[in-house]
C-alpha cells in the first residue's frame, strides 16, 4: 500500500522504521533486575513510556516490563 500512496501520509507513515520511532540511549527507560516495582514504576513516568527494559550487571537485555505488567502483577 505505501509503495503505491508514497506522497501520502499514510504512505509516509507506513514505511517508518522501528529506528525512525524507537527510544533509545538517555531517553530508554531502564532499570536493573534486582530492582523494585516502585523503581521501574518511577523511571517509566520519569522517561514518560509505560515500559522499561531490564538489564543485567554487564548492561545485557533481560527483558522488558510494561505499565500492564505491573498492573497484573499487583492484581494476582
Amino acid at each position: 500500500f505505501a509503495v503505491f500512496h508514497p506522497g501520502g501520509s499514510l504512505g509516509r507513515k507506513l514505511l517508518l522504521t522501528v529506528e525512525n520511532i524507537m527510544h533509545g540511549g538517555e531517553d530508554n527507560p531502564t532499570v536493573f533486575k534486582g530492582a523494585t516495582v516502585r523503581d521501574a514504576l518511577f523511571v517509566m513516568t520519569e522517561k514518560g513510556l509505560g515500559a522499561t527494559n531490564v538489564i543485567d550487571e554487564e548492561g545485557h537485555l533481560l527483558g522488558l516490563v510494561t505499565d500492564g505488567d505491573v498492573r497484573r502483577g499487583l492484581d494476582s
